[in-house]
This record gives structure tokens, sequence and C-alpha cells, in this order.
């Protein structure tokens, strides 16, 4: 919400714009799918789906009731977390 006053913006800066993840494919794409990865797609967009729920749950003064709406930069932050995060 702070923008390029944001101590993280430099880091969100680096970060890509766009990904090719379960999250942006439509239908047909989806269709194409072998089963198998078809299940770990369909995961992911229930684990999406509850990212968001969990999100509009919380009392998070830093982060406005318009980006908790915001479905593009929610799916972005999701793809951010879920291609970069790894188990320690």
């Amino acid at each position: 919400d702070l923008g390029s006053e944001s101590p993280y913006y430099p880091w969100m800066d680096a970060m890509p714009r766009t990904f090719s993840t379960a999250l942006s494919f439509d239908d047909f794409e989806m269709s194409c799918l072998p089963p198998f990865v078809k299940f770990l797609a369909d995961r992911d967009r229930e684990n999406f789906n509850l990212f968001v729920w969990v999100l509009q749950q919380l009392n998070t003064p830093t982060i406005s009731a318009s980006t908790k709406a915001n479905m593009q930069v929610l799916q972005w932050a999701f793809n951010i977390v879920f291609t970069r995060a790894r188990p320690a």
C-alpha cells in the first residue's frame, strides 16, 4: 500500500510481474493438463482461495481493504510466496 515509499519496494520491484501458474490458466488450458498435473493445479487454486479467505479474516492495518479486494495483486502475492518459498 505504500508503493515506492515502502522499505520493501526495491525487493518487490525486482520480482516478476507475471507468472505462468495454474492461477493464470483458463478453462481450456486446465482441461489440457495431464491428470496428475491437473490435480496439482487444482490444489494451487484451492490454496489461493484459502489464502484470500484467510487474508479477509485477518485484521491487518498495513493492508488496505482495496488491496485485499484486488485479485490481481493477491494472485501476484500468492505466486511470489509459492514460487519462491523453500522448506526450512
